[in-house]
């Protein structure tokens, strides 16, 4: 996430974006963790809906405050994508098209530059995407799977209850 305290700087930032120039951000926070950390820099350019794909870091307006967020995307809904940090266990951000202001194309951290553009990173982020996505529904089978080796005359009786519970 890049966070600005200064109102007048998250909007000057927000306002370059939006007329195409490539910005060049420090970074903090931790969701994006391993992948991106506190302290790395992160090139952006701005990107429209259509140019953004799964897997994709995007950066987004958290409505109307100062700070941009960069997650990953990793699902679009109709008009909406959904992004979420690597990080995160639970939760989804949901974005709608007048609040994306871009994509990360590069990080820089120390002297490297990571570039996000190449086959393989694009390759590595739709599998991240995939995964992070998807992570609750994988932990919930291993949990059962794990519930099953400890008490498998249970299992059956648990798994009807969170059926019922949860609808699926």
């Amino acid at each position: 996430m890049f966070y600005s305290t200064d109102k007048e700087k998250g909007m000057i930032i927000k306002e370059l974006l939006k007329s195409g120039i490539i910005i060049r951000a420090r970074i903090q926070g931790s969701s994006m963790l391993p992948f991106i950390k506190a302290g790395d820099c992160g090139v952006i350019k701005s990107a429209q809906w259509e140019e953004v794909n799964i897997g994709d870091i995007i950066a987004y307006s958290n409505n109307g405050k100062n700070n941009i967020i960069c997650h990953r995307l990793v699902r679009r809904e109709g008009s909406v994508l959904i992004a979420k940090g690597d990080t995160l266990l639970w939760g989804y951000e949901t974005i709608h098209s007048g609040l994306l202001l871009g994509k990360l194309i590069c990080i820089e951290r120390g002297r490297n530059r990571i570039s996000l553009e190449t086959k393989f990173q694009r390759f590595l982020a739709s599998k991240i995407a995939w995964i992070s996505f998807n992570l609750p529904v994988l932990l919930f089978i291993i949990a059962y799977f794990i519930e099953s080796l400890r008490a498998p005359h249970l299992v059956p009786i648990k798994l009807i209850r969170k059926i019922k519970q949860y609808k699926i």
